[in-house]
């Protein structure tokens, strides 16, 4: 996990927003996998965005289904409803 959010600012100093994303959405489900929701759920909102602005579908709708899920787990049920129907549709 530290590796990862040492990687985060060489990203955002050289414009990868890519790499920059899918760091963020490694992140988030490294986290969210170990137990960590909130944290988890912070990175994956902010990688979701990313991958919003590149329009890369495929990747944003992956990160809305891991948000879906941790807000699942979180027991905000209309969140991870809203989160995982936008995932469909993407």
């Amino acid at each position: 996990i530290s590796l990862f959010e040492r990687a985060l600012p060489f990203y955002r100093e050289t414009g990868n927003i890519n790499g920059e994303a899918d760091t963020l959405f490694n992140l988030s489900a490294l986290l969210i996998y170990i137990g960590e929701m909130k944290r988890g759920l912070d990175y994956a909102i902010e990688a979701e965005r990313l991958y919003k602005a590149l329009g890369n579908i495929s990747r944003q709708s992956s990160v809305l289904n891991a948000i879906g899920g941790a807000y699942h787990y979180l027991t905000e049920t209309e969140k991870a409803i809203d989160a995982l129907n936008l995932s469909i549709v993407k």
